[in-house]
């Protein structure tokens, strides 16, 4: 029997990790989850002998490469855009009608705020805090032009698109995370064709 026991000792610490891994599996694929996120983003990871640390991006650069991706996506639609603009804008000034596509003027007099709760533990076990997030602007009058804001959570939302034509709440978004990441938020005013398209860096 005392020659079984070195191969017990040895099986200690193996059985130990495998047993808290399966017992911690949703906060370790939450943790994963996020240094994904995080390394997709841009942040350094660290690795060595004091652990593994993962650190900051500059805000401003993860929205200069979302903006650039908004940017390239307009120009590969730009012919198509162009050719439906002369056809609808025709038709349009034959009635007596304005048309615009870009609501750029508004660009720098709306913009989206948000706030967040403390945190709390949801019935998955996963600590997360809740978000609300509202269209504003430097006047009412500008919020009374909006139509509807059409939001884009992170991908890892359930339903991470979200249209809010609520004028009344301030096209008022309520949910919950646990993360970090960088909402936009497409903003549809009356009379344009194309949205206004705003960001709001999120974390907690």
């Amino acid at each position: 029997m005392s020659e079984w026991i070195p191969f017990l000792q040895s099986l200690i610490w193996p059985v130990f990790l495998a047993v808290f891994l399966f017992l911690a599996r949703a906060q370790v694929a939450a943790i994963l989850t996020s240094i994904k996120v995080r390394i997709e983003r841009g942040d350094s990871l660290h690795v060595g002998p004091g652990g593994i640390s993962v650190g900051r991006s500059d805000r401003k650069l993860t929205r200069l490469r979302e903006e650039k991706k908004t940017a390239d996506k307009a120009v590969t639609i730009l012919g198509s855009t162009v050719a439906k603009s002369f056809e609808l804008g025709g038709e349009r000034e034959a009635l007596g009608e304005t048309v615009t596509d870009s609501p750029i003027q508004y660009k720098n007099i709306v913009y989206i705020v948000h706030s967040v709760t403390g945190p709390r533990v949801d019935v998955d076990g996963v600590e997360r805090r809740g978000i609300r997030v509202i269209l504003d602007g430097d006047s009412d009058d500008t919020l009374d032009k909006v139509e509807r804001v059409v939001y884009h959570l992170h991908p890892t939302f359930p339903n991470a698109d979200r249209e809010v034509a609520d004028r009344k709440n301030r096209f008022e978004l309520r949910t919950r995370a646990w993360g970090e990441f960088n909402l936009s938020a497409d903003v549809y005013f009356i009379g344009y064709r194309e949205p206004l398209t705003l960001y709001r860096y999120l974390n907690f």
